[in-house]
């Protein structure tokens, strides 16, 4: 074999184990992540029938759309066994009575609420990865028996969220159960998936928790 495309044969060889290895990573990395998730010695015994959800801080479309996401899980996953008040009769009470944000005893008491779900967007978005521009090689076709060039962009744009989740007991606003969960994935992923996988796990591990200590 001629040497010249002896090396190119090895470069290529060696840039598609490369990008082999880079995809099992995301796999890897984007399978791995769990919820980091503490839950309070007051958790044990609470009578938690009626949970209100104040929603998460963020950007305004962002936070709206991960609140109404998250209520809906909720509902599906708690909504036999518990009574889940949404954000907007929440909001609707801060605005009429004039009750602070911070003021979580006042607002549980005005809607008969048993605990309040606060939530914060720490990010959520897309995370460039490599550096930017093109990188030129050298290939063998067979057919033409020559060398061609090719290109191959040096960066792409991955999903990155991260999401906090906390419970408030409307009595003390002493938090029994938190929940913060950042991730980022490979390709084939949008954001907005990105974001129903993360809140139907925190859901999940929220109904487990609220399950084992009844």
């Amino acid at each position: 074999m001629d040497p010249e495309r002896r090396c190119l044969d090895l470069s290529m060889k060696r840039q598609k184990i490369n990008f082999l290895l880079l995809g099992m990573s995301l796999i890897l990395v984007g399978c791995a992540v769990l919820p980091k998730v503490y839950v309070s010695p007051d958790f044990k015994g609470q009578d938690l029938k009626r949970i209100g959800i104040l929603g998460f801080e963020g950007p305004a479309t962002y936070g709206e759309y991960v609140t109404d996401i998250f209520t809906a899980e909720l509902l599906k996953r708690l909504g036999g066994d518990y009574e889940i008040v949404g954000k907007n009769l929440l909001i609707t009470a801060l605005k009429v009575e004039g009750i602070e944000r911070g003021d979580i005893k006042r607002l549980g008491k005005t809607l008969s609420l048993d605990a309040i779900v606060v939530g914060s967007i720490g990010e959520y978005g897309y995370h460039r990865e490599g550096k930017s521009g093109v990188s030129l090689g050298w290939a063998w076709d067979d057919v033409d028996k020559k060398g061609v060039i090719i290109a191959q962009e040096g960066s792409s744009e991955l999903p990155a969220v991260a999401l906090s989740v906390q419970l408030l007991d409307v009595e003390s606003s002493k938090i029994l159960f938190s929940a913060s969960y950042a991730k980022r994935m490979g390709y084939g992923y949008s954001v907005g998936k990105l974001v129903e996988e993360m809140v139907e796990r925190i859901a999940k591990s929220f109904k487990e928790v609220i399950e084992e200590n009844r």
